[in-house]
């Protein structure tokens, strides 16, 4: 196992970076990308990319990657293209190279070089595909490549701003997750999607049963319009009609509704993997947050975004024996805020350690009482335990 850390970036516009390979049009309007580190070519120059588990193409901006320095580069004097989201071309010209992620190193990497100002809502390198060999349209894919070389598990471990965000190469250590939360379920679409079948559920009520696609290049949950409004009057049955949807096609609501908003979770065999009303609304100013909850054209299954991702430890496995599958968990390594860690009741070392340096103080202050001579001094040493004690 091996671990890097991805930065967290949120773009000033509300446009963003829905991913997903499909011939069916998709709604763009994520805004929040993770960003990790991968080097490319010989010797290694290090690039910032998004790791994509919607789409399965690795492409670099032409004007940040330097081809003539590096030994490594071959010009296969071809063009190829990807299309994001049914609707966003994305060509360039196919070059193979090389390129190491963590401690893995792959040569011989298809990939292509698309011009300076190519999709500029993603303001990454460029984007790491890790779906299926079957969304390729590049040749062999990374994940591919690191199957060769017996690896064929990794891992998100995302997080907020507040937090650090994780991708683990290998199986994570058990100190990442709560064993017992561990759900694996098959790929549902081994060939294409990283996707199983499961229920959408509110207040532990199922609304929605069907297949389920997990989008690293995808920010928010996403389900069709008339799922949206039914999602939405269950998640606010008091309080759906302050919300309405913006020309963006955000749905806004004021920010007091967190309180009244039934959690939202996601059922996978047998365990309810759930969202909380303040992973669910990010504030967009004092008074109105964005519900991160997007449209998709009816027939598309839903796509659970970071969103979802940042809920739980998400392990992709390859199925190099079998069926691909996919790992849901309850996290336990760098799964809170700042702000959520302080508002954690004490675990129970927390709890003696803290006994313990009360305790120690009231002895300290007690043989401190009990030496003086002077009679005044215990209701001034009482008062400063009291004082302590308050604090």
């Amino acid at each position: 196992m091996s671990v890097i850390a991805l930065r967290y970036l949120r773009s000033r516009n509300a446009t963003g970076n829905t991913l997903l390979s499909s011939t069916e049009q998709l709604t763009d309007v994520s805004n929040t990308q993770y960003l990790g580190k991968i080097s490319v070519g010989t010797p290694g120059q290090s690039l910032e990319v998004i790791f994509d588990t919607g789409s399965s193409d690795l492409w670099l901006r032409g004007d940040v990657f330097a081809a003539a320095d590096s030994s490594s580069f071959v010009d296969l004097e071809a063009e190829a293209s990807v299309v994001y989201g049914g609707q966003v071309p994305l060509q360039g010209k196919l070059v193979q190279e090389t390129i190491t992620l963590c401690d893995a190193r792959c040569s011989s990497q298809s990939m292509l070089l698309v011009p300076a100002g190519s999709m500029p809502s993603v303001v990454a390198d460029g984007v790491l595909g890790l779906a299926m060999p079957g969304l390729s349209h590049t040749g062999m894919t990374f994940l591919q490549h690191l199957e060769g070389q017996g690896i064929d598990r990794f891992a998100f471990a995302l997080s907020g701003p507040d937090a650090e965000s994780f991708f683990i190469l290998g199986m994570p250590g058990t100190d990442w997750y709560q064993t017992s939360s561990l759900r694996w379920t098959p790929s549902s679409s081994p060939d294409r999607w990283w996707s199983f079948q499961g229920e959408l559920v509110v207040k532990k009520h199922a609304i929605l049963s069907g297949e389920f696609l997990l989008d690293s290049g995808t920010s928010f949950i996403a389900v069709s319009s008339s799922m949206q409004e039914r999602l939405l009057r269950r998640m606010l049955p008091e309080a759906s009609e302050r919300c309405y949807l913006n020309s963006g096609n955000l749905f806004m609501c004021p920010c007091d509704v967190g309180p009244q908003m039934h959690h939202v979770g996601v059922l996978v065999e047998g365990e309810i993997f759930e969202m909380t009303s303040s992973s669910l609304l990010t504030p967009s100013d004092d008074f109105w947050c964005v519900l991160e909850v997007q449209q998709l054209p009816e027939g598309l299954p839903v796509i659970l975004g970071d969103t979802f991702l940042r809920s739980v430890l998400a392990i992709f496995d390859g199925g190099k024996f079998g069926t691909p599958r996919i790992g849901l968990a309850r996290r336990t390594t760098g799964s809170l805020s700042t702000t959520e860690r302080w508002n954690q009741p004490p675990t129970l070392p927390e709890f003696v350690l803290l006994f313990l340096a009360l305790a120690m103080a009231f002895l300290t202050l007690t043989f401190r009482c009990c030496r003086s001579e002077r009679p005044v001094k215990t209701e001034s040493v009482s008062s400063e335990y009291r004082a302590l004690r308050a604090a």
